[in-house]
Order: C-alpha cells, then sequence, then structure tokens
C-alpha cells in the first residue's frame, strides 16, 4: 500500500513517478487543527489521484496520527464539489474536530486490526456493507487495506490440498 499524505506535495509527484499498479493508494488527510487545508488543494489533490486505478481511500487521522476514519475518494470529493458543504467540512478539518467529522455522512469509523482473521474482515464486511476496510496496528496507525477479493481468494487458496 503506498500513503499520500495531503500536506507533501513531494510524495504526490513520487506516487505519480513511481506508480505501481498493483499497490492500492491511500490519501491520509490529518485532522490536527493546524488549518492548512484549502478546498482547492483537497480538490487538487483528489483530482490527480483519482486517475490512478488503485486509489482506494481518503483516511482522516488525529493529531498524533491515530485513525480517525476514512471514505471513499469520491464521496470526499463530493463533499468539496457542493458549496455550502464544502466550507463546512473545510473548516471541520481545519479545526481538528474529529468527532464532527466523523458525522459527516460515509465516513466510516470502524477499522480492524492486524490481528483480526480473514473470516473477521468478512463479517465486518458484511456488516459493513463495505468492499474494503481499513487495518490498523495496535497504536490506531494505519497498517494497510484489506479488499474482499483478497481475503476470498487467501481464504480458497488456504483450502486447496
Amino acid at each position: 500500500m503506498v500513503i499520500v499524505e495531503k500536506a507533501d506535495p513531494a510524495a504526490l509527484k513520487q506516487v505519480l513517478d513511481e506508480y505501481d499498479a498493483s499497490e492500492p493508494i491511500v490519501m491520509t488527510v490529518p485532522v490536527d487543527g493546524r488549518g492548512r487545508y484549502t478546498r482547492r488543494a483537497l480538490l487538487e489533490y483528489l483530482n490527480t489521484l483519482g486517475h490512478l486505478r488503485t486509489f482506494k481511500f481518503v483516511v482522516f487521522l488525529d493529531g498524533d496520527g491515530a485513525f480517525v476514519g476514512y471514505a471513499p475518494n469520491w464521496l470526499v470529493r463530493g463533499f468539496l464539489e457542493r458549496r455550502g458543504l464544502a466550507e463546512e467540512f473545510v473548516r471541520t478539518l481545519n479545526s481538528g474536530r474529529t468527532k464532527s467529522l466523523r458525522t459527516y455522512p460515509g465516513i466510516v469509523t470502524e477499522a480492524i486490526t492486524t490481528s483480526h482473521t480473514n473470516a473477521h474482515a468478512l463479517r465486518e464486511m458484511d456488516r459493513l456493507n463495505l468492499e474494503a476496510l481499513v487495518v490498523v496496528n495496535d497504536e490506531k496507525r494505519v497498517a494497510g487495506i484489506v479488499e474482499r477479493d483478497q481475503v476470498l481468494s487467501k481464504m480458497l487458496l488456504a483450502l486447496a490440498p
């Protein structure tokens, strides 16, 4: 998995220069109260990464870098393209109010840990009606993403003689 932090334009350029179509890409957005985001800059990142087939999610992190929630890139782009909602959404990101961020429709606040099984991942995907989940470590740092197809493939291969 390739992680691109919104705050680092050099990382975005490096991802584009070294793009590997086999690795999923997530964009992290620290919601730390530093007030550094603009609607235009966020849309620029989303539109640039949106051209890459494996760009999956925007993952929101708190001031310590711990997982807060995530959403598909198309949903975040939709928030930013609606004028009234865009200003409110950017204000929420800039203020560091992670609890307010969790109230936006479609923001997924649940993740699985690296210690969970494939069966647990599938149950959670079914329960949440999702095709993929963010995986976090014990410190709630993003460790990766897991997609339904990957889990099913691994489980079927484990059954093969």
